[in-house]
């Protein structure tokens, strides 16, 4: 029997284990990439409690959201099931992230190293009981725009 929900965790690479979670949310198969619901983010999302982004726009005309966050060791996990929940709800709304040139509606710079300024993986970061400081960099075309108004309303 076909399920009436698309299927999550489509974004893949490094990244795929925050996201491989089972969500607990369901994407109704007629609005797969329908940013334009006013109510989408509410139903899908969490408020944000340690990402804040601030918005620029570069040359080219594309948008750009940045986020540093570096909450305290016992946070470590909230703060990247939080990172899984923004790249999943971006990667099932917009698709794959990827090269803007490529064609895609959103790429990802993300960074993250531990107090003692060692690069981590994010599989590795989840095992890390020092400080975290993990920084995210969005940018995309105009619905990721819309896209990232709708989270910052939550």
């Amino acid at each position: 029997m076909r399920s009436n929900c698309i299927q999550q965790g489509i974004y893949f690479g490094e990244f795929a284990h925050l996201i491989s979670k089972k969500p607990n949310f369901c994407i109704p198969r007629n609005s797969r990439r329908r940013h334009d619901n006013a109510n989408f983010a509410q139903r899908l999302f969490m408020p944000l409690q340690f990402l804040e982004f601030d918005a620029g726009e570069d040359t080219d005309g594309f948008r750009n959201w940045d986020a540093v966050a570096s909450p305290a060791p016992r946070h470590n996990q909230a703060l990247l099931d939080e990172l899984g929940a923004v790249l999943r709800h971006l990667a099932g709304t917009l698709g794959a992230a990827g090269p803007l040139d490529n064609g895609h509606a959103w790429d990802l710079d993300l960074h993250i190293q531990d107090e003692q300024h060692r690069p981590l993986m994010p599989e590795a970061a989840r095992a890390c009981a020092l400080r975290l400081t993990l920084s995210l960099s969005l940018s995309g075309t105009a619905a990721l725009a819309d896209l990232m108004e709708e989270l910052a309303l939550d």
